[in-house]
């Protein structure tokens, strides 16, 4: 793999370079994303099919209090939109 990647060094000029390490980079950002999105999916399905946890969870309680939701199901509304 790193015979690989010398070889490939070897053959692209400075600019194009540059732009191998912008692309990669840019690959990883989108990795990463989906794998938060990913993640943030089934906290969300917990909390529609148990309420309470907005209370029970330190994280969840915060956001609500701190947003000032008064009703759980906006605050239901409003994850929703944010996954």
């Amino acid at each position: 793999m790193i015979g690989l990647i010398r070889n490939l060094a070897k053959l692209l000029d400075a600019r194009e370079k540059r732009m191998a390490i912008v692309v990669m980079t840019m690959m990883i950002a989108a990795a990463l994303m989906d794998v938060v999105g990913v993640a943030s999916v089934l906290p969300f399905i917990g909390v529609l099919s148990d309420p309470s946890l907005i209370e029970q969870n330190v994280w969840m309680s915060t956001m609500y209090i701190g947003l000032g939701f008064v009703e759980p199901r906006n605050f239901m509304v409003f994850l929703g939109m944010v996954v």
